[in-house]
């Protein structure tokens, strides 16, 4: 592991341009982070004799599901082997374990997995005059991760590694101004994001291995092979569980007054916020066969003959894009009715759209009977956005009802500064 950093600030002056000394000031900071994790993996592989067609080494029969009896020597002829099968089993290791027994561990690995970031926050004030004065501040993360294996994939060896990279970032300007001596106005306005892509690698094409299998390879940022799934050894491609996009940002504008009246000192504001997720996962897209010894009493010789007892994948849409606006308001007094006392006293209203998504596709459910605890006795509907009285697009109704008092208070017990509740 690796780790480094450091930070830079003071006035920003331009030699022979710009003195901003007593007015323009800069801070920025970097930190940068590199963690190798090497990991250990131990699986089933087919051995070369099983690739052949070869399993007399197992004590129970291989059907031939063409006859409904046993290959002679439990032998699969070499022409009755999937030509895809066989492409297929390129991608697959031997094994590197000697003197295992048949179908124990026999193929190992240790590999490294690569999680890394850089982190940037830079940062610039400017006093314009003494009323008037200004900055704005800026996040940025990039992060990369790395790892030999997809976690859920059915392969266990390398050569189906999963891949993320994501950027966040956001940033504020502000703007305060001094409208007099009891006055005062502060801006607000800012930003934020996450951008993520997560893939599974490597982004290999079915049908370049005889798999009549014929889908949009760009699915949510790339599809490979299809979850070839062989129940008691490693199997071979992608697993199901992605790939995915992630574009999300929002939006925020905020501005508060503040006014000192004798004991009084009052703020009044509000904020409005809205948001962007345009989410893309590629769930079930990349599909995924099983071969579970269903056909000929072995899932492997299964496999060799092409005979998955199983085969799902997803259709249709992949992207989400939801849309949601907040908003807020806020007034509140802070009474100092001592001098050392001070009452607060506020309500705040928010307003939280509800999430919909822009093209008014997505769905909930409602409940037209209770079940009463007799089997089936209760009844529900899947309904669309926007129907059965909904908001458009929307699956819920908003809430318009988060009034929320504030009542505070500030105590300095014997006056000194040294003894405080609230």
């Amino acid at each position: 592991q690796n780790q480094c950093g450091g930070s830079l600030g003071g006035p920003l002056t331009i030699s022979g341009l710009y003195s901003g000394h007593n007015w323009t000031f800069f801070f920025g900071s970097f930190e940068g982070s590199r963690l190798t994790r090497g990991l250990t993996r131990q699986t089933v592989v087919a051995t070369a004799q099983e690739r052949a067609g070869d399993f007399s080494f197992l004590s129970r029969p291989i059907v031939d599901p063409l006859t409904g009896q046993p290959f002679p020597g439990n032998v699969i002829p070499a022409d009755r082997l999937s030509p895809a099968a066989l492409r297929l089993l390129e991608l697959m290791p031997l094994p590197n374990i000697t003197g295992t027994a048949a179908r124990q561990n026999n193929f190992v690995s240790s590999p490294s997995q690569d999680t890394n970031f850089d982190q940037y926050m830079g940062r610039i004030d400017h006093t314009i005059n003494d009323k008037w004065n200004v900055f704005y501040r800026h996040f940025l993360q990039d992060n990369y991760s790395f790892n030999p294996f997809q976690g859920s994939g059915p392969a266990n060896y390398l050569g189906f590694p999963s891949e993320s990279e994501s950027r966040t970032q956001h940033g504020t300007l502000a703007l305060n101004t001094v409208l007099s001596g009891t006055f005062l106005n502060e801006l607000r306005v800012g930003f934020a994001s996450n951008d993520s892509v997560s893939q599974n690698l490597p982004l290999l094409d079915p049908l370049d291995f005889g798999i009549n299998y014929v889908r949009r390879q760009e699915t949510a940022g790339g599809l490979g092979l299809p979850d070839i799934t062989i129940n008691g050894l490693s199997g071979i491609g992608n697993t199901i569980q992605g790939p995915s996009t992630n574009p999300a940002h929002e939006w925020q504008i905020s501005n508060v007054l503040s006014k000192a009246m004798g004991r009084h000192y009052f703020k009044v504001g509000g904020e409005m916020r809205r948001g962007v997720d345009d989410f893309d996962l590629g769930f079930f897209f990349v599909g995924r066969f099983v071969f579970n010894g269903t056909y000929t009493g072995d899932a492997f010789a299964d496999f060799l003959l092409g005979r998955a007892i199983e085969f799902n994948h997803a259709t249709g849409r992949t992207q989400l894009e939801m849309r949601n606006q907040n908003f807020g308001a806020f007034v509140q007094d802070d009474i100092k009715l001592r001098d050392n006392f001070t009452l607060s006293l506020g309500v705040r209203y928010d307003y939280y759209s509800p999430i919909i998504d822009e093209r008014g596709e997505t769905s909930t459910f409602v409940v037209r009977q209770p079940h009463t605890g007799a089997p089936q006795s209760g009844e529900a509907e899947v309904i669309i956005a926007g129907s059965n009285g909904l908001p458009e697009n929307s699956t819920y109704f908003p809430d318009r009802n988060n009034i929320q008092p504030r009542v505070g208070f500030a105590w300095d017990v014997f006056g000194t500064g040294r003894l405080a509740i609230r």
